[in-house]
C-alpha cells in the first residue's frame, strides 16, 4: 500500500510500461512510436480502417464463396422460408401504414417484453408477408423478433393462444 496516489504512480514510472519502439505502418508508410509489447501494424485509425478494409478484399477465406445446394436446402428445411437473400417484395402497398398502425395500436412499446423506447418491428404472426390484417401483427422490439426467427412452430402458438384475448390499450 502506498500513502498517496502520487507515491504510487512514482513507483510504478517505468515498472508497468515496456520501452517504445519505432514501426513503420503498414498502409501509409509513416514511422511511428509504441509500446514494445503491444503489437501495432497502423500509425492511426484511420490507417487500421483503410488496412483492415484492403484485407478483407484480398485475404477474407470467405469471399466470393456462397452456400451449397444442400446448405440452403437444410437452411430452407429448418426456417421454412429461405430464400438465399433477403426480399422486400414480399410486402403488399400499405406496409408502411399498416405498420405505424400496429406500432400506435401497441403503444409503441414490445408486445413480449413490454420494453419501450426501442426500435421496433411489425411481426407477423403466421409469417406470411401478404397478410396484414390487424391481428396478425404485433410490434417487436429487436431483440425479441431476432427470437422469432428460430422454432416458428413454438412462436405461432405462442401468438396465436396469448394474443387472442389481447385489446389494444
Amino acid at each position: 500500500m502506498f500513502c498517496s496516489r502520487d507515491c504510487a504512480n512514482s513507483w510504478k514510472v517505468g515498472k508497468t510500461r515496456s520501452k517504445k519502439v519505432t514501426s513503420k505502418c503498414a498502409v501509409c508508410g509513416n514511422k511511428f512510436e509504441h509500446y514494445e509489447k503491444i503489437v501495432r501494424r497502423y500509425c492511426s485509425r484511420e490507417c487500421f480502417g483503410m488496412g483492415h478494409k484492403e484485407w478483407m478484399l484480398t485475404n477474407n477465406p470467405f469471399r466470393g464463396m456462397s452456400h451449397s445446394e444442400e446448405t440452403k436446402r437444410k437452411m430452407m428445411e429448418a426456417k421454412g422460408n429461405f430464400t438465399g437473400e433477403r426480399s422486400f417484395n414480399d410486402y403488399t402497398e400499405d406496409w408502411c401504414r399498416v405498420r405505424v398502425d400496429v406500432y400506435r395500436r401497441s403503444g409503441f412499446m414490445c408486445s413480449v417484453c413490454c420494453r419501450k423506447r426501442c426500435r421496433l418491428s411489425a411481426h407477423h404472426i403466421d409469417y406470411n408477408k401478404k397478410n396484414n390484417d390487424p391481428d396478425n401483427l404485433i410490434a417487436l422490439c429487436d431483440s425479441c423478433h431476432s427470437k422469432t426467427n428460430t422454432r416458428r412452430e413454438y412462436w405461432k402458438n405462442y401468438f396465436m393462444e396469448d394474443y387472442k384475448n389481447v385489446k389494444p390499450v
